[in-house]
């Protein structure tokens, strides 16, 4: 430490932090909440006899997660569910429908209520809150949709 005391203090951080390939920095915010999302997957994936863990919103979380997570009964139910999904709830798709899909029952303003529903915002998304000038008041934002996908190089990558 005495002859180079910026490697003895910081080197062992820079040593030991990887960046993920996803971020562009690393900090102790970002590893904060890597831990947390650790720790949320973690109270999620187990199933616990703790009783203040048995709320219905968090076994609600878990059963969600759980769903999402096993691949081998998704692999197994195949695209009916998805399919079920988008002839119910969207009047089918022109894509799946072809030539049995009418144009007259499809409903752009309602078909982007339901895809809101399911926390998908492919035109806009608006959001509510408190005026900053005013605090009884309320403002509504509309703003630019969001890629599914999510980063633009999932777009642009084959």
């Amino acid at each position: 430490p005495c002859e180079n005391f910026y490697p003895f203090t910081c080197g062992t951080w820079i040593k030991n932090t990887r960046i993920p390939y996803d971020q562009q920095s690393q900090n102790a915010f970002t590893q904060l909440q890597t831990q947390v999302i650790y720790d949320i997957i973690d109270l999620l994936s187990t199933s616990s006899t703790n009783e203040s863990i048995q709320l219905n919103s968090v076994i609600n979380a878990q059963h969600l997660y759980n769903s999402c997570i096993h691949e081998e009964a998704i692999e197994k139910d195949g695209i009916d569910g998805i399919l079920s999904v988008i002839h119910t709830q969207f009047n089918g798709w022109p894509i799946i429908e072809q030539s049995n899909w009418n144009e007259s029952t499809y409903n752009l303003l309602d078909v982007s209520v339901k895809l809101s529903q399911y926390n998908s915002f492919p035109l806009f998304y608006t959001l509510t809150y408190n005026d900053d000038e005013n605090s009884s008041a309320q403002c509504i934002y509309i703003g630019q949709g969001t890629l599914s996908l999510g980063d633009r190089n999932y777009y642009l990558n084959e």
